[in-house]
């Protein structure tokens, strides 16, 4: 059962170009970050959610009749859904809609502690939940199932320490995190050609994008505040279309 939300909705999108470099370790202290600047590293990630042709974002009814505002990572999958959609309410003009996650945490903080707050379901795409579940595994760890958006990064050992491998986006050192894990193997590809004693060492490691807005939230550490997440290539390619279109 779905409910309108009365919120406009914007789009704001930031297309990152990274080039590895060098390793960070996982503890470094520093200054916890702000709210805004955790809105500044959501505006990075477009999630695709379900609206009407006024563009008031639809919820869809959890448990205990909860509003759930529903956010998917694939424009596809939510397209999918809006069909559906459709297919059981014929009269209903939906759409979907392209928006930063950083207008939906900002929506959801300025309306907590409110009645009817939304909570949020952030729907990852199945390819990626799989993937991460063979990664967990094949590094012997048991897993039933992944709870949440995966996130891929890389990891390698430097002075028996294992660190983060960061990337160069601007002037700015940076921990790419990203929502495909073929396109961080082909990263890594480019990187084994270039370094490739450093680039045997190299692990794949994955974290769920959730665990990654708490550690915004609520982390004092460098690393956490050099993370950023890396969009995938049907968002780049869906953003690129919008773009050349909006011309």
């Amino acid at each position: 059962m779905f409910n309108l939300l009365k919120n406009k909705l914007f789009l704001l999108t930031l297309i990152t170009q990274i080039v590895f470099i060098s390793g960070l370790p996982f503890r470094d202290t520093a200054l916890a970050l702000s709210e805004e600047e955790v809105m500044q590293k959501l505006s990075i990630i477009t999630v695709f959610t379900i609206a009407n042709e006024q563009g008031e974002l639809l919820l869809a009814q959890g448990e205990n009749q909860k509003n759930v505002a529903l956010l998917y990572i694939s424009q596809q999958e939510a397209q999918k859904a809006t069909q559906q959609l459709k297919q059981s309410n014929p009269q209903g003009n939906f759409q979907v809609l392209p928006v930063s996650l950083a207008n939906i945490y900002q929506m959801v903080k300025q309306r907590n502690g409110q009645e009817n707050t939304p909570l949020l379901d952030l729907i990852p795409v199945k390819k990626q939940v799989d993937a991460a579940m063979t990664l967990l595994r094949q590094q012997n760890q048991s897993v039933n199932e992944f709870a949440g958006v995966p996130l891929f990064y890389v990891t390698y050992q430097q002075e028996q320490q294992e660190v983060f491998l960061t990337a160069k986006n601007g002037e700015q050192s940076v921990i790419p995190l990203y929502l495909e894990k073929e396109t961080l193997q082909n990263e890594i590809e480019k990187v084994r050609q270039q370094q490739p004693d450093i680039a045997s060492t190299f692990q794949i490691r994955v974290m769920p994008l959730e665990n990654l807005i708490g550690l915004y939230e609520k982390e004092n550490n460098e690393a956490v505040r050099k993370m950023i997440v890396v969009p995938s290539q049907e968002t780049l390619d869906f953003l690129r279309q919008l773009q050349q279109q909006q011309r």
